[in-house]
């Protein structure tokens, strides 16, 4: 008699269970052979790192962009792909924010970074939007965002072929 009542009550707290949590984008243990990313970056203009053809394009804002050949070592790349498997880069959505509750205080930076990216990895794709307007309050996934981000934009800035880039003759306000 105890084993009738018992068994529908664990089938449908496994049930309960089960629906209660979405099931993650698998975080890929590895790094395959086809690894490789776009990258946008830029608060009022948007450089573009292309590892999926080997670009770097640099927005001269009101001149023609350049866009030169640009290559990240494969320790690089690694480098990269270890710090978004650290912060589980695959379970995020594809349009980032920091949340906030009506009434709160709200520091916000203009103008802003706004970042897009779009990881493959195997069969794996994923692409992320953030307009990083937020500065107070953060949570720890927005300051790993902006770790990830910033080892990539540290990598194309401190190359040879990113300092012998011309420098934009207009900036934004």
């Amino acid at each position: 008699m105890c084993k009738k009542i018992l068994l529908p009550i664990f089938i449908t707290l496994i049930g309960l269970v089960a629906c209660a949590s979405p099931a993650p984008t698998p975080n890929p243990p590895r790094q395959e052979q086809n690894f490789a990313f776009t990258f946008e970056f830029g608060s009022c203009n948007n450089d573009i790192l292309d590892t999926f053809n080997g670009t770097f394009t640099k927005d001269m804002i009101v001149e023609p962009d350049v866009t030169i050949p640009f290559q990240l070592s494969n320790s690089q790349l690694t480098i990269i792909f270890q710090k978004m498997s650290e912060i589980s880069f695959f379970d995020y959505p594809d349009v980032f924010f920091i949340p906030t509750r009506e009434g709160e205080t709200v520091g916000i930076v203009t103008p802003a970074m706004q970042y897009r990216i779009t990881v493959r990895n195997g069969d794996l794709t994923r692409s992320l939007s953030w307009l990083d307007e937020i500065i107070d309050p953060t949570t720890p996934k927005a300051e790993n965002l902006r770790a990830l981000f910033r080892l990539i934009m540290d990598m194309i800035q401190e190359s040879p072929e990113y300092k012998n880039l011309p420098v934009p003759k207009a900036g934004c306000a």
